[in-house]
């Protein structure tokens, strides 16, 4: 039995066209679609996870301040922390 994706690779370009435009199920009583313009909570997101992210760092250098100059000792724990914290300030490439 072929998949999907086989079945919509070997489609024509009628029939890709008109699959761009119907949507695949009916929307729920009282939603109206909007696929031009929708709605999004992204900037709702970025607010969010920038200030659990700036708390995240104010928390990382006083960890780091009293385990370096304070209390002059490390362990592997530190570095595993430092590698996270690295880890989220590398830019990722999302695709």
């Amino acid at each position: 039995m072929p998949s999907i994706a086989e079945e919509i690779a070997k489609a024509s370009p009628e029939v890709l066209a008109l699959l761009e435009l119907v949507p695949a199920h009916q929307p729920p009583n009282g939603t109206k679609p909007n696929f031009a313009n929708p709605p999004s909570r992204g900037d709702l997101q970025v607010q969010i996870t920038s200030v659990v992210f700036g708390l995240m760092m104010v928390f990382f250098l006083n960890r780091a301040y009293v385990k370096l100059w304070l209390m002059r000792k490390v362990s592997w724990d530190d570095a595993t922390l430092c590698l996270a914290v690295v880890s989220l300030l590398v830019p990722q490439q999302i695709s």
